[in-house]
């Protein structure tokens, strides 16, 4: 949709400035740079966050402007600064350069984020995301929010007319080279992000094909695969589902599964490679209906702006040192002052378990996130 404003708005400028230069050539001259149409937009947020084993906090989590523009017909530039924690950490989140070859076809290279499932290219900015944070499987079994540099291919083919229906139906796919995760062997997958330059000499591969319905939702498939270490002789693989569905208007569910396969030694040893798998699935019902049903009650007219959510993590990491299960169990409530304004209140109850001693980490959640 900012693709298409920004066309629309760069036409505009176009026909405006012919129209200057046809009345005013003599002052302007005989050539003039013509507006691209660039946009300034983004996210900002606020945490306030109780944890059990952590002290209470406010958090300035998030200010992330996102710059876009046109760059003639067929050429769109994208980057994102990300500045957390009240700016302690600043990082390009992404920056990229995409041609549009076709209504089928786009190319694109620079820093990008990895179109692997939904909720890491997506949904995880936190005015789209429902809950306050990431489910648990994005911290070790994909190590989300992942950015990598390098090249892709991606776009849709409509389906409609092949299957006889007017209602939309998109074939998506994505197809990718990038330096890839790279570190030690056996370490935390946290630890493998950032390369912005190849040191394996082994450049990674990777993709997602998924089919989208509208308004009924979407699935998907991804896969990645390369060496992690700077030797480039052990291997990481990924692969993962996903999938969407809005069964009803008021009801949006949402889930992925991704499994990691880590070798940790070299073929011909006894040691195991290490498997890292996760999944989580969530639930929202946004409460017009309500409103609907409660019309002749004083307030009832709110409810029409809440919705309530609820999310189950699981991650089950197999680790150099021993087994970490971790599962968590979430329950929240947003209200959207405007879309693109919405506070959230959640309380996560968390556990993990090292062995046979469990660690609980239960956590309260209040936030405010604005898109602008």
């Amino acid at each position: 949709a900012q693709v298409e404003q920004l066309k629309h708005e760069r036409d505009t400028d176009r026909k405006e400035l012919a129209a200057v230069k046809e009345a005013k050539p003599e002052l302007l001259g005989l050539e003039m740079p013509q507006n691209t149409g660039v946009m300034v937009t983004g996210y900002v947020d606020l945490e306030y966050r109780a944890a059990e084993n952590a002290s209470r906090t406010f958090d300035n989590h998030h200010f992330n402007p996102i710059f876009l523009g046109m760059l003639g017909d067929d050429l769109f530039v994208q980057a994102e600064i990300e500045y957390e924690h009240g700016g302690s950490e600043v990082e390009l989140e992404y920056a990229s350069l995409a041609y549009f070859l076709n209504d089928y076809v786009t190319l694109e290279g620079g820093k990008f984020i990895v179109p692997f499932g939904e909720f890491n290219e997506r949904i995880h900015p936190s005015w789209i995301n429902k809950f306050p944070g990431r489910p648990i499987v994005f911290d070790e079994v994909l190590p989300g929010t992942w950015s990598e540099v390098g090249a892709q291919v991606h776009g849709a083919v409509g389906l409609n007319e092949s299957l006889g229906t007017d209602r939309p139906v998109d074939a998506e796919y994505s197809f990718y080279l990038v330096n890839g995760l790279e570190g030690a062997a056996g370490v935390s997958l946290r630890s493998l992000t950032g390369n912005h330059t190849n040191n394996d000499d082994n450049i990674a591969m990777g993709g997602r094909m998924g089919l989208r319905v509208l308004p009924w939702g979407s699935f998907g498939t991804s896969w990645y695969h390369g060496a992690y270490t700077t030797a480039g002789t052990l291997d990481l693989t990924m692969w993962g589902l996903d999938f969407a569905a809005n069964p009803i208007e008021a009801l949006e569910l949402r889930g992925e599964y991704i499994a990691t396969f880590q070798e940790v030694a070299t073929p011909n040893t006894n040691q195991e490679d290490l498997e890292k798998k996760g999944w989580y699935l969530q639930a929202a019902y946004a409460l017009s209906d309500a409103a609907n049903w409660l019309s002749d009650l004083p307030g009832s007219q709110y409810l029409g702006n809440a919705e309530i959510v609820t999310r189950f993590s699981q991650a089950d990491l197999e680790t150099t040192s021993g087994t970490n299960n971790q599962h968590e169990i979430g329950i929240g409530f947003n209200y959207y002052l405007k879309p693109s304004l919405v506070w959230r209140l959640a309380y996560e109850k968390s556990q993990e378990n090292y062995g046979t001693a469990k660690v609980n980490d239960d956590l309260v959640f209040a936030q405010v996130a604005y898109s602008f």
